[in-house]
Formats: structure tokens, sequence, C-alpha cells
């Protein structure tokens, strides 16, 4: 999993088979959670806002048991505003 948290820094995780969504979150927090404004990422449910729109190999999903496989891309799409 690559997560994009400024212009030209990538993360990337190596996660035990049969991990979950879930699973790269709780990893995630514990990499970089801390870096992660409160509006966007909550520590204490290590989960993304809401507001956040995740997908996982190009389909959005909102259940954070979702499998992943190896080679997964992760995505976490911020809000937009509109005009």
């Amino acid at each position: 999993m690559r997560a994009n948290l400024k212009p030209g820094e990538v993360l990337q995780f190596q996660l035990p088979e049969g991990a979950r969504l879930v699973d790269l979150f709780a990893t995630f927090d514990e990499k970089v959670g801390g870096r992660m404004p409160a509006n966007l990422w909550n520590r204490t449910t290590r989960s993304f806002h809401e507001s956040i729109m995740i997908m996982v190999d190009g389909q959005q999903v909102k259940d954070p048991h979702t499998p992943l496989r190896e080679g997964s891309s992760v995505i976490a799409l911020l809000p937009m505003a509109g005009g």
C-alpha cells in the first residue's frame, strides 16, 4: 500500500497474507497516524474521517474488513469543494 502524505512522499507497507483494510489502517496509524490532521484521521478508531472516500483496487469500499491481496492499491480521496 502506498500513502501520499505530501507531494513526493510515498509510503509502502508489507502486510501478512489475509490482511484486511482494518489491518492496513492499524499499521498506517502506527507509522504515520500522528502526522495526520485530526479532521482526516481518527487515532482512537484508527480510521479515516467518514468524509474520506476509500478506494481498494479502483472500487469504493466502506467495510473496514474488506480483504486485501498482494499488490492491492488503496487510495484515500479527500472531499472536494465545487463551485
